[in-house]
């Protein structure tokens, strides 16, 4: 939970961090403001364990306007989620072990007008496993059904083809979380990227196979500027006020413990904050993370 004020103030963003595979493998999640959380201006931030998160590295955040998401069609990377169950990041940085009602979920996403999502383009791989597909809802896991794809054989896990989705999303429009969800026995794919789209199937890229991402994180984290910037800014994860129950290893915060926490001072929200950039690896699955506004006092 991310939270305005101390331990009891209101929750501002809360997420379930993913198993990224590799305790060196970093991901950068998208994790929106709870809805009607609206901040602007400086405030402590502060972020809270729920769970022991013993293999949990935290090595940076940054306060976002997600306008790298404000256009419709926009291409979002599988490994850009802010909530998960059951599922893995692979070797490519894509999303992987996908089994029956596993899901991921992803903020900030543009439906633009009324009526003008026709589709989904679904970027994805699978060796195996007939029989099983995957849900799109609106919002979270249980939230309304949108459209239902089957993948099909592409021969192998790095073999990443193009499929168009036809969704029905009249009455949908403007922001939203987009959740997938895994139906079937084995597993369903592995997910590389997706994007609304507005036209036929027609008017997607080539379904080629792309090349393989790095497995290399998307930063080194003992390379990053140590200052705070005001809301565009990077923020180090061992560039704390205070914390509790958490070890600084080189610039990222690592082995949380329950309730453990780590504050920061003099965040600037500005005025067009809509969510948090966070930069973290992990392994092994489950554990939530909550983000508080304020100082902690546990």
């Amino acid at each position: 939970e991310i939270r305005l004020g101390g331990p009891t103030g209101p929750i501002i963003a809360e997420f379930t961090t993913a198993h990224t595979g590799s305790p060196n493998r970093y991901i950068t999640a998208y994790i929106g403001l709870l809805d009607g959380v609206s901040e602007t201006g400086v405030h402590p931030l502060t972020f809270v364990c729920k769970e022991s998160l013993w293999s949990f590295s935290l090595a940076y955040f940054e306060l976002s306007d997600f306008a790298d998401r404000s256009a419709v069609q926009t291409l979002i990377k599988g490994s850009e989620i802010s909530s998960n169950f059951g599922v893995q990041i692979t070797l490519e940085l894509t999303v992987g072990w996908f089994e029956n009602d596993d899901f991921v979920t992803y903020s900030q996403v543009n439906f633009g007008a009324p009526g003008a999502t026709k589709g989904i383009l679904l970027r994805y791989s699978k060796d195996g496993y007939e029989g099983n597909s995957i849900e799109v809802r609106l919002g979270g896991p249980t939230g309304q059904l949108l459209g239902e794809f089957v993948p099909i054989d592409t021969s192998s896990w790095s073999n990443y083809v193009d499929a168009y989705v036809e969704l029905n999303a009249e009455g949908v429009d403007g922001i939203h979380d987009l959740t997938f969800v895994g139906k079937g026995s084995g597993s369903v794919l592995n997910l590389e990227s997706f994007s609304i789209r507005l036209a036929s199937s027609s008017n997607f890229p080539s379904s080629s196979p792309s090349k393989k991402p790095s497995n290399v994180p998307s930063i080194v984290p003992s390379s990053l500027p140590t200052q705070l910037t005001p809301m565009s800014g990077i923020i180090l994860a061992n560039a704390f006020s205070s914390h509790k129950d958490v070890t600084s290893f080189g610039t990222t915060v690592r082995q949380w413990s329950d309730k453990g926490y780590a504050t920061y001072a003099s965040v600037d929200f500005g005025i067009t904050t809509k969510g948090i950039k966070v930069n973290y690896a992990k392994v092994y699955y489950g554990g939530e993370m909550e983000i508080r506004l304020g100082v902690m006092y546990l």
